[in-house]
């Protein structure tokens, strides 16, 4: 039976403990979109006993939608266009009565702070009034003065009305990158051109922006390489804290009665006897871990003793090895974070690529020790406190329970080496014995099969709160998210050479995938020269990109995230002796947000993420406006608000009417049979 499966696509992985015998996995829409490769791994009692690679085609977004009523089936109205319409409509409704009662409402609030402001006024001029009219009569009442002392208090008023607006910012990621360069260019006779850059540049890298170009120019502009920095996966490697080594043991038990005064037992041999002492009773075990034990028994001739005093029933409960596996008990009190990342140089000369690991702090030498690469920072979701031990066996690793953590404990081993020549200490409760007869009964506990330790439920690779958690390479490590790395690259020294050509390049692009989505649309760049090699500088309204030129046809992919599903640019490719242009067009699809990329069969109904209406005022109706120039769907629209209006304002107020008329009519009918019953008694 398998124990887990593993997928992995792209930059992120999936674990599943305990399939069933046939599993549903559906992958998120943004995934298929493209050609993907999908890498599958069997697990069984933690141990990898198959992987697969599965290459596949990508998909229409038409044909996977599965849904009616829906965000996705909207935003895609070239699949069903009728559906759209009348779902815009229901929208354009909806919306239009929600404006009409914020500013119903927002004229309601107005009008009645300006009636309290309106009448605290008169209020207050009423009472100010009415204080100055008491104080004349209070004046007129007293006796002539000789100098009338007329006093006017002045009661300023103060008015304070606030207004308290809340503006709705829309927050976007932003590339940030500071740059440091000193660079130097010298033309030999030949014509070629060597320039030496000096560069440090600081690279943030986001969710949405995980692939980075860094164009290397001379001093008249023209590109000489790039550096593509792309991550591959965020890790969590575990700081691990070694608690103690451990083994397979099993437990077995040995006895020996001896009369008084032969062999060991003499004086008060059984009461004082140590737990690690070795007895020559037990020559042939005392080199296993075990506790010594004694209880008196029964002595006398009967017995077989010539003394009649207590006989001396020796015991001994040892360890002897199942296999030769160490097992190394730890736990992961910090998180380290790392960064996988993939390093890709171009050049007229050639293309150089490397994968390596990033730490916060380390520096990493690539490209001929020409490029110092920094981790400066990086943060990810808050990871969570794994509270629980793991247990290692060199190959497969599972996090430990209560109950088998206190197995492990009766079996202690202080270092590896001592875990290696099976010198260790066997806990003294491990055994629970008891004489009978002549002999010992001892019930113990041991560890000797693997499903002792390793449970499928608790063997890793597993998901915790939605994070892997794996053996990689003999460390556990986690596979969180990323919210954001800054990355330092210092080029030191790097020489790079072109020559004054006069060939042309030929460029040729295939835009396909999504917009508004994390993982952006493909753009499937071919380039092309009459002869020689160079590289292409190419400059588009939506990005800046460069791409090598070959004889032979040299092809990249590069991501660009859109906000629109039209995409018609215009793209400059500077190259050669003269710069020419290509169009970048497509159609982009728009996938419906999923809660993961990969959903098991359980998990199905539930796949699509919530607060899809946050995207409202951001959500592109251009390609709805667009269907309006047709009559036909013109003409859904307006029936289907037409519809919306008159059942709303016609149809479901007269059916409230007559439901209620219905239920007054019961209840008015009912009554009026019971007066008649009671006058009729009565008469």
């Amino acid at each position: 039976m398998i124990g887990g499966i593993e997928i992995c696509n792209e930059k992120k992985c999936f674990y599943r403990a305990l399939p069933e015998k046939i599993e549903n996995i559906t992958l998120s829409h943004e995934i298929v979109l493209e050609k993907y490769k999908t890498d599958v791994q069997f697990y069984k009692n933690g141990e990898l006993i198959k992987r697969m690679k599965i290459e596949c085609e990508k998909l229409n977004i038409c044909e996977i939608m599965n849904c009616i009523f829906c965000f996705e089936r909207l935003m895609n109205p070239h699949c069903f266009p009728e559906v759209s319409m009348i779902l815009f409509g229901i929208l354009v409704y909806f919306c239009s009565n929600l404006i009409y009662i914020a500013i119903k409402i927002i004229i309601l609030i107005l009008k009645v702070t300006f009636w309290v402001i309106k009448h605290k006024i008169k209020f207050i001029r009423f009472i100010a009034r009415k204080s100055k009219r008491e104080e004349e009569i209070k004046n007129e009442s007293k006796p002539k003065p000789t100098k009338p002392l007329i006093t006017k208090k002045k009661r300023p008023m103060k008015v304070i009305v606030a207004l308290l607006f809340l503006i709705n910012l829309s927050k976007c990621f932003c590339l940030t990158s500071l740059q440091a360069t000193e660079e130097s260019c010298v033309v030999n006779k030949l014509g070629e051109r060597s320039c030496s850059f000096e560069k440090i540049i600081v690279l943030t890298f986001n969710p949405e922006e995980q692939q980075i170009q860094v164009s290397l120019n001379d001093h008249t502009g023209k590109i000489l390489g790039t550096l593509t920095m792309e991550i591959h996966k965020t890790k969590a490697f575990c700081t691990k804290s070694l608690k103690y080594f451990s083994r397979f043991f099993h437990m077995q038990v040995e006895s020996s009665k001896r009369c008084p005064e032969t062999g060991s037992c003499y004086d008060l041999k059984c009461s004082e006897i140590k737990s690690h002492e070795k007895l020559i009773e037990f020559n042939a075990t005392n080199d296993y871990p075990g506790i010594t034990q004694c209880v008196e028994s029964s002595g006398g001739w009967f017995s077989g003793c010539f003394y009649t005093t207590p006989a001396c029933t020796f015991y001994r409960f040892y360890a002897t090895p199942v296999d030769e596996r160490i097992l190394e008990i730890f736990e992961c009190p910090k998180w380290e974070l790392g960064l996988g990342m993939n390093l890709t140089i171009d050049t007229n000369e050639g293309k150089w690529e490397s994968a390596f690991n990033l730490v916060p702090g380390m520096a990493s030498r690539q490209g001929k020790n020409k490029i110092e690469i920094t981790l400066k920072s990086i943060t990810t979701p808050i990871l969570p406190v794994l509270n629980k031990n793991f247990v290692f066996d060199g190959k497969k690793a599972a996090m430990l329970d209560y109950e088998i953590e206190t197995q492990l404990q009766k079996f202690k081993c202080a270092n590896k080496y001592q875990a290696g020549n099976f010198n260790c200490t066997v806990d003294p409760l491990t055994c629970s014995c008891r004489p009978a007869d002549d002999n010992v009964n001892c019930l113990c506990t041991e560890i000797i099969k693997d499903e002792q330790i390793f449970q499928e439920s608790n063997n890793l690779p597993f998901n915790h709160n939605g994070i892997l958690v794996k053996v990689d390479y003999g460390e556990i490590t986690a596979f969180p998210d990323l919210t954001s790395a800054e990355v330092q690259i210092k080029i030191e020294g790097m020489i790079l050479k072109t020559e004054i050509s006069m060939n042309t390049c030929i460029v040729r692009a295939n835009l396909t995938g999504c917009f508004d989505c994390k993982k952006g649309a493909h753009v499937d760049l071919e380039c092309k020269t009459d002869f020689g090699s160079t590289l292409a500088n190419i400059i588009c309204p939506s990005a800046k990109m460069a791409i090598p030129c070959r004889p032979t046809v040299e092809r990249k992919i590069l991501s660009i995230h859109f906000s629109t599903s039209d995409i018609d640019e215009t793209c400059e490719v500077f190259c050669g002796s003269s710069p020419t242009t290509f169009q970048l067009q497509g159609k982009l699809a728009y996938p419906e947000a999923a809660l993961n990329d990969v959903i098991w069969n359980e998990e199905y109904g539930n796949k699509t993420a919530p607060h899809w209406h946050l995207k409202l005022p951001n959500m592109d109706i251009t390609n709805l406006l667009k269907l309006l120039i047709f009559p036909r769907y013109l003409f859904l629209l307006i029936i289907s608000i037409f519809l919306l209006i008159l059942m709303f304002y016609c149809i479901l107020p007269l059916l409230t009417r007559f439901i209620f008329s219905c239920i007054l009519n019961t209840f008015v009918a009912r009554s009026v049979r019971n007066n008649v019953k009671l006058q009729s008694k009565y008469v």
